[in-house]
């Protein structure tokens, strides 16, 4: 989705922002990823901003524990 959107290049994109949280697999996403309802998994919430702050992509993800790894990197504005 973000190759596609800077690609047409509508709107200048300025940060996209994710909140990871530790969430029960609900059965619905147990069935899709073969494991047991309530396992622990890891949600990612994202929204991806233009600079005048308009939200134009929302996504969410799961990921199992223990295979991957994340490395968040937090920049500083303003300084």
């Amino acid at each position: 989705m973000l190759d596609l959107l800077l690609e047409r290049g509508d709107s200048p994109l300025a940060n996209s922002r994710c909140e990871i949280c530790a969430v029960a697999a609900t059965q619905e996403v147990a069935r899709a990823l073969a494991i047991q309802r309530g396992d622990a998994l890891l949600k990612f919430v994202s929204r991806l901003y233009t600079v005048d702050g308009k939200v134009v992509d929302y996504s969410y993800s799961y990921f199992l524990p223990g295979y991957f790894r994340f490395h968040v990197v937090r920049e500083l504005t303003g300084k």
